[in-house]
């Protein structure tokens, strides 16, 4: 999450533009975007959508992905769920070796059946057919597009209540709850 708002900061900061981006996140998780962040602190559409092009090709670097940080718990759970469950990491990424090379910094590799990484253009269509490629009857995400891919395919959907989205005011959501994550401490 934190890596959002330091990935704008550092583009902001290379148009020659300082805004105080500490609801970024927040904002992001009432299913808005960066584009919409922008607009309502003042920046013009059509130089939002290049800060926003920027910030695409910054958010994967390598000097940014070493900002995240597990929940506290999360091994503890995947590995309590892959014991009775063939679990797959369904994810939108513009680079898989940035992927896999993060998951192996984490411990995560052996929890998961398959890593899927489909393009972030047309992600929920992307995501939507590996569901169904794969037979994943149940998918849990945290954002707004792992939900319509899951409605996509016809599958069941569970919101984690600590994820990038917050689902608590649809009703139509149902929590998955099995486990309670602690956050780290973000660096």
């Amino acid at each position: 999450r934190r890596r959002h708002s330091l990935v704008m900061n550092d583009v902001l900061h290379s148009f020659g533009l300082h805004i105080d981006t500490t609801d970024l996140v927040k904002f992001k998780s009432t299913g808005k975007n960066n584009i919409d962040f922008l607009i309502k602190n003042g920046i013009e559409k059509y130089d939002a959508e290049n800060i926003q092009k920027k910030w695409i090709e910054k958010i994967e670097d390598e000097c940014y992905l070493e900002t995240d940080v597990l929940y506290e718990n999360v091994c503890d759970m995947l590995s309590a769920l892959s014991q009775k469950n063939d679990l797959y990491l369904l994810t939108a990424r513009k680079n898989q070796e940035s992927v896999l090379s993060q998951l192996k910094k984490f411990g995560l590799n052996d929890f998961f059946e398959e890593i899927l990484v489909v393009s972030p253009d047309n992600v929920v269509e992307n995501k939507s057919r590996l569901l169904l490629h794969f037979g994943i009857s149940e998918f849990i995400g945290d954002t707004i597009l792992d939900y319509n891919a899951a409605k996509m395919a016809g599958i069941d959907f569970y919101a984690v209540k600590h994820g990038f989205h917050d689902f608590s005011n649809n009703k139509e959501i149902k929590f998955f709850e099995h486990f309670s994550l602690i956050r780290s401490e973000e660096r």
